[in-house]
């Protein structure tokens, strides 16, 4: 009796271990774990659930970054971009920006002179408060003997109404390709004025400083040739 009785136990423990194992192996085979089905609300409205295998909620969207000026975003060109005409812009700006769906963009030379005009056209419904996309494509003409490649282009506000509390503008940076090819950096070059103190020689003569450094001139030679 007692020896039925130690079979049926080991039958019994060999079953649980069975039982035990298979289960591990199945779970360790699983392609997925299974999550609860809460939802997390992202800061964009949408919503996002838990994933595996810690079951932690995925991540949300990201949010576009918000604009750092709050009444046009240009796109293209770049602060410092070198252009060759005709130039295409590009951007996004408040509804409030355009009239009639254009606004006005100006491109000058260094001295501010203006050497092409244009506008820009809304992309969408302009009459909004919310950003809207504007693109278009400037003209200009330059004067080869322009003495600086550097310019700027205008973006401005459209202002029908002429009060000069209505206007807006913002100044990109550019320079002109048609100038920097031949554009040399000497030209920028500035005239170096150095002061006028003066070292005595040990033959007894005077140097003075000299540019671009502004060092000391080199003493003659004593007992050279003379320096010519």
């Amino acid at each position: 009796m007692k020896s039925f009785i130690t079979i049926i136990g080991g039958l019994v423990v060999l079953f649980i271990a069975g039982s035990i194992f298979m289960a591990m192996q199945h779970a360790a085979e699983a392609p997925g774990v299974a999550c609860t089905t809460e939802a997390l609300i992202c800061p964009d409205g949408s919503a996002v659930g838990r994933t595996g295998p810690n079951c932690s909620f995925a991540p949300c969207p990201e949010l576009p970054e918000a604009p750092t000026d709050d009444m046009i975003v240009i796109e293209e060109p770049r602060a410092g971009a070198v252009l060759t005409s005709p130039v295409t812009v590009s951007g996004m700006a408040r509804g409030s920006w355009f009239f009639e769906a254009s606004a006005p963009v100006t491109v000058v030379n260094w001295d501010g002179l203006i050497i092409g005009q244009g506008h820009v056209t809304a992309e969408g419904d302009w009459m909004t408060s919310e950003f809207v996309p504007f693109s278009g494509t400037i003209s200009y003409t330059i004067d080869s003997n322009t003495p600086y490649d550097r310019g700027a282009i205008i973006f401005q506000k459209d202002n029908p109404s002429g009060l000069p509390e209505h206007d807006d503008a913002r100044e990109i940076p550019i320079t002109f390709s048609e100038l920097s090819a031949t554009h040399s950096p000497a030209d920028d070059t500035e005239t170096v004025f150095c002061t006028m103190d003066a070292m005595q020689c040990p033959d007894g003569s005077w140097v003075g400083r000299v540019a671009p450094s502004c060092a000391f001139a080199p003493c003659p030679h004593v007992g050279g040739p003379e320096v010519q």
